[in-house]
């Protein structure tokens, strides 16, 4: 077996940021087993799962403020506490809200997204699992009973919870829907606050949507009061600091914190609301917050940096995969890495989590590299800045992409005001001016649209996005469009739609046709790959402006982040921005399609491998295909040594393998510098 050294010149570095990226922890890139250390922020562990044992007890609402520095770990002690109570509560978690005015609508789509997801060891999601263990069903084969007859499934609802339920009749007929099969799909769109089509509505048995504030906020309070004997319902608000700015340059935080008191102030039951917030941030913008919403607060906790002890538990769950693997057995569990330099960093005793990480990394770096040159220091760094780290982001795009690619497949997924944070944050990467935040004169239909100056035309360009199905909501819009166009608000208007208007009846289409089928404005027909790349840098610009993106041992901010994806041109392809005029459209290439796509694939490969290899710089073979094959599963073995072979075999050759004797897992991929 090979020796702890022979492992670190195989594998990659074990510390590689990529892993340190948490987000929404229904995702499914999982780290736990790998960063897992019960001991860090046990205390407030402890003090939120009280509180989830309260509130299981009385049934009665309840509110928690988590403070923490930038790296602090308030993401993923989120997803540790997921983790830990998977079984005593139902989870919910919700991305930052980019317009106040909707937070009710955000905080309903969030929560039938998390309700719909799966736990660990169940079979059956949050939701009917909720549904199943209401009182209401709980009676011995009523529930087999009632799914035979919606009218008797409805009314037994009804006589249950005689009052306080908005829109009983239609509610109650929805959640039927829910645990039947057929429409569930449906279902679950409209507790979300899709604009489901008149076809839909009627196959559900329903005549309204959940298109308003009042209408979310209601139904979000239905779930509460027929919650008397479930698990609670735990609402996590992350990243709530990427909130908008007030005029007076304050963040517009004090909306979640009015959540919460609206949730106690209604007396509904059985919620746990988590509002996670960097610490200075909180400081410098509490003013905004009225102090009778910090009275409604049950809990305000902080996390604190970790100790030294603590620091080397996390190295050593990075590094135990490689002792595992070492003979003879390394002495210290951080080995390679010296607990003396824990001390010189931090004299004080104590770290920041993800700082502590990032430490480790260059630690571990220096030795794997020790016979080369030390790094400049300091003050040359500042004569000589450090180049971007572009093949370490190019690697976290790619990654990040696939991971969007698999969770998104249609864009409805989303909801119109966040498919217009995607677009403005990727027009500031192209550095296009925001004339108008909203430019459509209607309460409704404002926050779905924007205008920006063309650099082009200099002239000022509409933009409006919505993927209703419901032919009364899009008249309502298209009337709203006209409004705009009338009063000359924007040069033209452009609308960005995956699909035609589900009916080719009606004023709304003959406005539509009105409208967008005449220059200057324009339909461009979104489509969903558009919205991977609009999505992955969405993901990518909130981790930034949290203080929570890490490349090369740094952490990266937002302006370094909008450097780094013009330098490398990542919205080059996306089909929505080309239409817009801001890329050349893909050229067509001579050649059978067969050729093509096998020709494409193939630079594809050797494009993510060139990075790989000089981020990396050294590793085993078997190393190298295991994480091409991990992003590309779709590799085939001859194609991974084709690749392999072009890189070292071309005039210039692009690395060098070493160690020929040894098996072809085992040789050493080494790259040429220059």
């Amino acid at each position: 077996m090979p020796t702890l050294d022979e492992l670190i010149k195989q594998e990659i570095n074990p510390f590689d940021p990529i892993t340190f990226k948490t987000g929404n922890f229904w995702g499914s890139n999982n780290q736990e087993s790998i960063v897992t250390v019960d001991s860090i922020h046990q205390n407030v562990i402890e003090e939120i799962t009280e509180m989830v044992g309260k509130v299981a007890g009385d049934k009665r609402t309840r509110g928690i403020l988590l403070k923490g520095d930038r790296g602090s770990g308030k993401s993923y002690l989120l997803k540790r506490l997921k983790k830990k109570l998977n079984a005593k509560a139902f989870f919910v978690y919700i991305e930052p809200c980019p317009d106040g005015e909707h937070l009710w609508r955000h905080t309903l789509r969030y929560t039938v997204d998390s309700l719909i997801q799966v736990p660990e060891g169940q079979k059956e999601s949050q939701l009917l699992l909720w549904l199943k263990s209401l009182s209401a069903l709980k009676q011995g084969g009523l529930l087999k009973k009632l799914l035979g007859e919606k009218a008797l499934f409805v009314n037994e609802f009804i006589k249950k919870y005689p009052a306080g339920i908005y829109q009983a009749k239609e509610f109650f007929g929805v959640l039927y829907e829910l645990i039947k099969t057929q429409n569930s799909a449906d279902a679950y769109a409209w507790l979300k606050g899709d604009n489901l089509s008149e076809d839909d509505l009627k196959a559900l048995g329903v005549k309204t949507l959940i298109d308003n504030e009042v209408s979310a906020r209601n139904i979000l309070a239905n779930f509460g009061t027929i919650a008397d004997s479930t698990y609670p319902i735990v609402l996590c608000f992350d990243q709530i600091e990427l909130a908008p700015k007030l005029p007076n340059g304050k963040l517009d935080i004090s909306s979640v914190f009015k959540l919460n008191t609206a949730l106690h102030n209604a007396e509904l039951k059985n919620f746990l609301v988590i509002i996670s917030i960097i610490q200075d941030i909180y400081q410098s913008n509490k003013t905004v917050i009225l102090q009778a919403d910090l009275d409604r607060l049950e809990l305000i906790t902080e996390l604190d940096n970790i100790s030294l002890k603590q620091v080397e538990s996390l190295w050593a769950t990075r590094l135990y995969p490689l002792h595992c693997q070492a003979t003879p057995k390394p002495d210290s569990p951080i080995a390679p890495l010296d607990p003396s330099a824990l001390e010189n960093e931090y004299p004080g005793g104590k770290a920041n989590l993800r700082d502590s990480l990032i430490f480790g990394g260059k630690l571990y770096d220096k030795y794997k590299n020790k016979d080369d040159e030390d790094e400049p220091a300091g003050g040359d760094e500042e004569e000589h800045p450090p180049k971007l780290p572009i093949e370490e982001f190019k690697l976290l795009w790619q990654a990040e992409f696939k991971k969007t690619r698999e969770k998104v497949s249609k864009i409805n997924q989303f909801s119109a005001i966040e498919l217009i944070d995607m677009l403005k944050k990727a027009l500031t990467v192209l550095k296009i001016d925001i004339v108008k935040q909203k430019l459509l004169p209607s309460p409704t239909y404002a926050s779905y649209s924007f205008s920006y100056d063309c650099p082009k035309s200099n002239n000022a360009v509409g933009i409006f996005w919505d993927e209703s199905s419901n032919m009364r909501s899009l008249a309502f819009a298209m009337k709203a469009c006209q409004k705009a166009i009338d009063g000359k608000l924007s040069d033209s208007l452009i609308l960005i739609r995956q699909e035609d208007f589900p009916s080719q009846k009606g004023k709304a289409y003959t406005d539509y046709q009105e409208i967008f089928q005449t220059l200057p404005n324009d339909h461009i027909r979104i489509d969903t790959a558009s919205v991977h790349y609009l999505r992955t840098y969405q993901l990518l610009a909130n981790d930034a402006q949290s203080g929570d993106l890490v490349l090369r041992n740094k952490v990266i901010t937002l302006e370094k982040l909008e450097e780094l994806a013009r330098e490398t041109e990542i919205f080059k392809e996306c089909r929505l921005l080309q239409e817009l005029g801001f890329f050349d459209k893909t050229p067509t290439t001579s050649g059978t399609e067969e050729e093509l796509e096998k020709y494409e694939e193939l630079e594809k490969y050797k494009v993510w491998s060139k990075d790989f290899l000089k981020v990396h710089q050294l590793m085993s073979r078997g190393t190298f295909e295991r994480n091409i094959k991990n992003q590309f599963p779709e590799i085939e073995d001859n194609e991974l040594n084709q690749v392999v072979a072009q890189l070292h075999d071309q005039p210039r050759p692009f690395i060098t393998i070493l160690d020929t004797s040894v098996t072809k897992s085992d040789q050493l991929l080494c790259l040429i510098p220059g």
